[in-house]
């Protein structure tokens, strides 16, 4: 069952949603595909090749860990996480737009230093999160789409407690056939889609001003004082993703087929042709 997002509420400019036979016994196989003999492997003094963890299942035997070197191996992991390197699984895209129509913002003169590249997570869930935007404003029956070729951003941005968030906007604005109505079906179908994308976040803020902005919790792991990308860099010119396209009549079809089948609340199990 479909979860169904809280009411909207509004406050300082922003409005949230919130038994049978016994198996047969298998033969582990080497890479050479040729079958285990047993005997033989021990005459030639291979009895590593036939010890219980070369043959169980495929395991191999390590030395174990002190806690030393167990905390040194988080400590590594943890800052890896933190540094914003990983790259979550990227799905196809529900609109099924190609993931080169996409673009990280660039900063030529400074090619060369690392402060100012894309952090790999950072992207990752910045593709995601437009797919969802953008599938959530033209799915919407109040936005009046117009013609032309529209830019649509997903910033990362930082607050006051140095917690990081995205947040999205159209450029130019999309006319609405009323505002309010139009920000009460994105918070409506926004969180949905998003959860459709692989990103759970707590709370999906409406901003006021230009361009229907969003704004939800940054879904990772990378900590900004902690990630080469973003600990000294500017906060004018911190990263954001660009997509640019003129929805067509079976673009905009498809958005609204998804937005109506995730609006179901009493679906629990289905597939979006």
């Amino acid at each position: 069952m479909l979860e169904i997002p809280h009411e909207p509420a509004g406050g300082n400019g922003k409005f949230h949603s919130g038994a049978g036979s016994r198996p047969r016994k298998k033969t582990r196989m080497p890479s050479n595909k040729e079958p285990i003999n047993i005997q033989e492997a021990k005459s030639v003094g291979h009895e590593d090749a036939v010890s219980p963890a070369a043959t169980d299942q495929g395991t191999r035997r390590y030395e174990r860990l002190s806690e030393e070197e167990k905390h040194a191996v988080l400590s590594e992991w943890r800052s890896w996480l933190q540094g914003g390197f990983s790259q979550p699984k990227l799905e196809d895209s529900l609109l099924g737009l190609d993931w080169s129509l996409f673009h990280a913002r660039t900063f030529p003169e400074h090619e060369n230093d690392i402060t100012f590249r894309t952090p790999p997570e950072f992207m990752m869930y910045a593709f995601s999160a437009l797919d969802a935007y953008v599938t959530a404003l033209l799915g919407a029956d109040s936005a009046d789409r117009g013609h032309g070729i529209f830019d649509y951003t997903c910033s990362l941005k930082q607050g006051a407690a140095a917690d990081l968030h995205m947040e999205l906007k159209s450029s130019p604005e999309q006319r609405t056939n009323g505002s309010r109505r139009l920000m009460l079906e994105l918070l409506n179908s926004f969180p949905r889609l998003l959860k459709a994308r692989g990103i759970e976040t707590e709370a999906v803020y409406y901003l006021e001003g230009p361009g229907h902005p969003m704004q939800f919790a940054y879904p990772g792991a990378m900590v900004a004082s902690r990630s080469p990308y973003l600990c000294d860099r500017p906060a004018g010119l911190w990263p954001d993703v660009t997509l640019s396209f003129a929805a067509n009549d079976e673009v905009v079809t498809r958005a609204r087929k998804i937005t109506a089948f995730l609006g179901d609340a009493e679906a629990e199990d289905g597939v979006i042709n």
